[in-house]
């Protein structure tokens, strides 16, 4: 799916200025919530329905592309739609509000411990901070933590404190058994399970896939606010139990 949006809005930037998207992309983006609000569960997450967002996919990457005079369009994966936990969107698409995701990370960093030492994403915070109020392209988001992160997983731990970190996740495997090359992401995120809030997706075994935007998700799912974001399959709580 996220190819074939990609093509549709390469053909359709081809054919039209950008002030012809503009204006039924803003069309389109007022749909989701309204359908949520008209339709049972069970009719908006119809793939019917979902072909609304299909579209507009087409027009936000067409436009995205014209606004960063890009070469081609782009519509990233986003993994809680493969997983059923959230309709269908363009990763880079996905906006949400810098307070709410300053306090998030500002709480992690207050829960997380590597061998004594704590991870505080100074970059992200700041980053975060002098946009108060705005609304934040959490791709954006992800690539400044990410960096932040390696940066501190390569640089300010030592050999020793790495091989702490590895063991206290080793410990959460009934078996002892722990894959040595764990994404560093879901360290950040204290995650080993798939079933742990911050892995994409939701599976009784090791974790494949951590992103930001997968912890935010998990997160919001526990109260599934805006409840038109959440998917069928996104439950309260958090970690959650894998599915049988």
């Amino acid at each position: 799916m996220n190819s074939l949006v990609e093509r549709q809005a390469n053909q359709l930037r081809a054919r039209y200025k950008f002030s012809k998207i503009d204006k039924p992309e803003i069309i389109l983006s007022q749909i989701p919530k309204g359908l949520f609000n008209k339709l049972s569960r069970r009719e908006y997450y119809d793939a019917v329905t979902q072909a609304v967002l299909y579209h507009w996919g087409i027009f936000k990457s067409a436009q995205r592309a014209d606004e960063s005079n890009a070469t081609d369009c782009h519509c990233g994966r986003l993994d809680t739609y493969i997983s059923g936990e959230s309709p269908f969107f363009c990763l880079e698409d996905i906006v949400v509000q810098a307070d709410s995701a300053y306090d998030m990370f500002y709480q992690l960093s207050q829960e997380s411990d590597f061998a004594g030492k704590q991870f505080v994403p100074e970059q992200t915070l700041k980053f975060l901070k002098e946009r108060t109020g705005t609304g934040v392209s959490a791709s954006t988001i992800d690539r400044i933590f990410k960096s932040e992160f390696r940066h501190f997983w390569n640089e300010a731990l030592t050999e020793g404190d790495r091989s702490c970190v590895l063991k206290a996740i080793q410990a959460r495997s009934p078996n002892g058994a722990i894959d040595l090359h764990l994404d560093p992401e879901c360290r950040a995120y204290n995650v080993y399970w798939g079933f742990d809030c911050g892995c994409c997706g939701n599976y009784p075994s090791i974790c494949s896939d951590c992103e930001w935007i997968c912890y935010w998700h998990d997160k919001q799912c526990i109260n599934c606010t805006p409840t038109w974001f959440c998917g069928p399959d996104c439950r309260p709580g958090c970690p959650n139990e894998p599915w049988p």
